[in-house]
């Protein structure tokens, strides 16, 4: 699966690898180093919070059907 992220300035591509769990992300700017770890740092940003919100969303479920209601 591919997600990517550009504008004209740079772009980011989050790719998995085949193993379940594990992406890579990879980036390139247009601009220099400084901007290409930019572009990195938020990659990750957005990455993160895409595999926290499922996770977070099954827990909050679980909670709600192990928790008896009073």
């Amino acid at each position: 699966m591919l997600r990517s992220v550009q504008d004209l300035e740079g772009y980011a591509i989050r790719a998995t690898d085949g193993a379940i769990g594990h992406y890579k992300i990879y980036a390139e700017s247009f601009r220099g180093a400084n901007h290409l770890g930019r572009i990195l740092a938020e990659a990750q940003t957005i990455v993160d919070a895409a595999l926290t919100a499922p996770a977070q969303q099954a827990m909050n479920a679980s909670m709600s059907i192990a928790s008896p209601k009073v």
